[in-house]
């Protein structure tokens, strides 16, 4: 397209953002009852929020939700009084005079999917315009749920929320017993109904995530599934320099090619379910590619960047293709979990308390150590138990002393994709640098203007 095309479509979007009336149709079902709201009946109220933007529409669903200005402006990053004038828009557009209309069960209605129907506008002139689709889920209850990277952290979190809420969910992991110990907890929880299955499988490895679909739609008896979770994901391959290249490979295989390979297991039952939602776990590593001052995170960055575009330019390329279904992307800061013992394991090396004295030796170089002792860390004669003991509490501090337990990461992620949410920020560093690196995209790598007033505690990594 050119310079002059995208004018020229921009200008036509916004003089006239909405389709047809006759083109509109609200979500599947009859309108609730009691959903007139001051004269205004359930499609009346669907067709005003046709003609809200993306960030009017995005502001509906979290005043939906009951949060306040103050919350709404946090999220979307604006201030409290363009909020208000947003919502001043939003009711001129939809007729809802008062704050309390936005919750009624007619606007509820409208939010659950906007897309154009059948109609005798040609079919040249809708292909100009751009489908509307806000699909909001208000319960995961009856569905069925794929989770990777189950095992343990927001994995198995995930896996038992939906659970709780009603959902069956095939889950997998590299590790069949802590996948066993995730299946037990949630089917323990789940009500009558819900079925949990746990399945061993490497991402990485396309034949086994096709054994892991074929394995799961015959023991939950379905052709398709409501909602892909791809969670997994190891930290590694530091250094492009240093790193040795299997490492570095094996860590972007997983947390780049399971993703991509779960897509195209998976697209096709999401696109039979009718209103499927694919997520997607970037990470804060997903738009900016360090964790700090001499701490180069390449393999890992690498792969949540590759992610992050994958799942952006999915957006488009469903509302174009596959309408009903939609796609989330998770961009996590430090949350609380196993991810560097799950790390060790998937390059096939044992959790830190079981390793032998080279491997402890090996994963704390003699350059590292001598840092770790003028810093009061390892002890000046430190032996390979004191390394054992080292990595152990690194993993142990890692998981427990985060900003944001597994369990809150999977409510928010759950949240946001109730909500109909494309991009789901976790934690309050997570927020910060996003909100930084898009300010002063030129700083991104100087971490004195980047951090500028702020005290640095580490960034991320999340599995």
């Amino acid at each position: 397209m050119s310079l002059a095309t995208a004018t020229e479509y921009a200008l036509m979007l916004a003089a006239d953002p909405q389709p047809p009336a006759e083109e509109v149709r609200a979500g599947p079902g009859p309108a609730p009852a009691g959903a007139v709201r001051h004269g205004l009946t359930a499609n009346e109220a669907t067709a005003g929020l046709a003609r809200l933007s993306p960030r009017e529409r995005e502001l509906v669903t979290l005043i939906a939700q009951g949060r306040t200005d103050a919350q709404i402006a946090a999220q979307l990053y604006i201030t409290v009084r363009t909020v208000s004038s947003h919502l001043d828009r939003v009711r001129d557009k939809t007729g809802c005079r008062r704050r309390a209309d936005l919750t009624r069960p007619a606007l509820s209605a409208g939010l659950v999917q906007l897309t154009y129907a059948g109609s005798s506008t040609p079919a040249a002139e809708r292909a100009g315009r751009p489908r509307l689709s806000i699909m909001a889920m208000d319960s995961f209850a009856g569905k069925l749920a794929v989770v990777t990277g189950a095992g343990s952290g927001m994995g198995r979190e995930l896996t038992r929320q939906l659970a709780v809420q009603g959902c069956s969910v095939a889950a997998c992991d590299l590790n069949p017993d802590t996948m066993a110990e995730t299946v037990a907890l949630a089917q323990a929880e789940a009500p009558p109904g819900v079925r949990v299955t746990g399945h061993a499988c490497d991402v990485a490895d396309e034949a086994q995530v096709l054994r892991f679909r074929d394995e799961l739609l015959a023991e939950h008896a379905s052709g398709h599934v409501d909602l892909v979770f791809s969670n997994a994901g190891v930290g590694g391959g530091d250094s492009f320099v240093n790193s040795r290249r299997e490492e570095w490979e094996r860590v972007f295989a997983i947390d780049w090619w399971g993703v991509y390979y779960c897509a195209r297991a998976f697209l096709p039952l999401l696109i039979a379910s009718g209103d499927g939602v694919l997520v997607n776990t970037s990470s804060v590593n997903g738009f900016w590619a360090s964790l700090g001052p001499g701490v180069p995170q390449t393999a890992y960055s690498a792969a949540k960047f590759a992610v992050r575009g994958f799942t952006e330019a999915l957006i488009e390329d469903l509302r174009s293709n596959a309408p009903h279904v939609r796609v989330a992307l998770v961009l996590p800061g430090h949350v609380g979990t196993d991810i560097v013992t799950n790390s060790l394991m998937a390059r096939g090396l044992p959790a830190p308390e079981h390793m032998s004295d080279a491997e402890a030796e090996a994963m704390v170089p003699a350059g590292a150590r001598d840092g770790l002792r003028q810093a009061g860390v390892l002890p000046e004669a430190a032996t390979a138990e004191d390394l054992r003991r080292f990595l152990a509490r690194v993993n142990a501090d890692f998981r427990d002393k985060a900003p944001v337990s597994a369990a809150q990461a999977a409510t928010i992620i759950l949240d946001g994709v109730r909500a109909g949410a494309w991009r789901i920020l976790i934690g309050e560093d997570a927020k910060m640098i996003d909100e930084r690196v898009r300010a002063k995209p030129g700083a991104a790598y100087d971490y004195a203007e980047l951090f500028a007033g702020l005290t640095w505690s580490g960034g991320d990594q999340t599995g």
